[in-house]
């Protein structure tokens, strides 16, 4: 729209719904001389103070009964929860078209601060503000049950946001896999993307958790950027260091479960099932051995080496022997 200063100067393209003091805002930041009267506009009477709901809508008042509802607090909080990522969505639309926009070189764009006036940079800030007015609409509606039952209200809020973000990494996959060559020449990205770097595919080692916080910050920052788009650079932050904290909690627990498993009967068979894979030849056939092994002495089982037959066991027992002079000794007294 166009507007008239009291002077006679006519400012054109000014986005729609901007507020007299928000307009006298960047002119004065521009040089020109506004109404004193322009930077202190009082918000309409019996309408919210945000500039952006005025003349637009009252919030919708939940009722004491309803707002009392554990269930319909719940409910509430999640209608929200996905109404923000789909109006986050939009205002990424709107910010991509406003971003694609060619610049303006005129002398209203000077004035304004406005670089970008054209149609397509309309329409994408449009729908950024019209997503700010739904979110702020969608907050506003839901507060009354956040002040009832603020648990139950948050908490729907966050699982509705959670829960509408998890196909994130699927589409960031399907829309990767879209670029030619990618499909065949980076499958495990893929594979980290449609598991929001959970897991690399074939890809193990260094290379397979670069990958996995690679994806991890695309999906979480992806994610984040969908219900604050200001939270985009620490949401693809966290998103990057979940794979290898979540490596790091497993090596804590197969740590402390190595510290127990001596003490219990499950844990000495994994002990056992381990050494057999890991240093026989061929640890089937020496299971089979051991399991149909008898005392040549009454009282005395043979060792393990002897009852199997298996040579890399019997390497390892030699090992054993040379570097512990207590298993040695034990040895000594079983064999004589």
């Amino acid at each position: 729209m166009d507007v008239q200063l009291p002077d006679g100067t006519i400012v054109k393209d000014v986005p729609e719904g901007t507020t007299k003091a928000q307009l006298a805002q960047r002119l004065k930041a521009g040089g020109m001389a506004v109404p004193a009267e322009w930077l202190a506009q009082a918000p309409e009477q019996g309408k919210p103070k945000d500039p952006r709901l005025v003349g637009q809508y009252e919030p919708v008042k939940a009722s004491a009964e309803e707002a009392k509802s554990g269930t319909m607090s719940v409910l509430a909080g999640l209608g929200t929860g996905a109404g923000n990522v789909a109006l986050g969505l939009q205002s990424l639309v709107g910010r991509g078209l406003r971003a694609a926009a060619p610049e303006d070189r005129n002398r209203t764009s000077l004035v304004t601060g406005q670089k970008k006036t054209g149609l397509l940079a309309r329409a994408g800030q449009w729908l950024i503000d019209d997503a700010a007015t739904g979110k702020a609409k969608l907050a506003a509606e839901l507060a009354p049950y956040e002040e009832q039952n603020p648990i139950r209200a948050v908490g729907g809020r966050l699982t509705g946001e959670v829960v509408a973000t998890l196909p994130v990494g699927g589409v960031l996959a399907k829309g990767a896999g879209a670029v030619p060559g990618v499909s065949k020449y980076a499958p495990n990205f893929l594979k980290a993307l449609r598991s929001s770097g959970m897991t690399a595919g074939a890809a193990t080692g260094a290379r397979g958790l670069a990958i996995r916080m690679t994806a991890g910050a695309a999906t979480g920052g992806t994610s984040a950027a969908l219900i604050d788009s200001e939270s985009a650079d620490s949401g693809a932050l966290i998103g990057a260091l979940m794979p290898p904290a979540f490596k790091l909690v497993g090596m804590t627990g197969d740590a402390f479960a190595s510290l127990v498993r001596p003490f219990f009967a499950q844990g000495q068979q994994r002990i056992v099932s381990d050494v057999l894979k890991q240093y026989a030849n061929d640890p089937q056939a020496a299971v089979a051995a051991l399991r149909a092994a008898r005392e040549v002495v009454q009282g005395s089982a043979p060792i393990t080496a002897a009852a199997s037959g298996d040579v890399g066991l019997a390497g390892l027992t030699r090992t054993l022997q040379n570097a512990s002079g207590d298993f040695a000794g034990d040895l000594t007294q079983r064999t004589t």
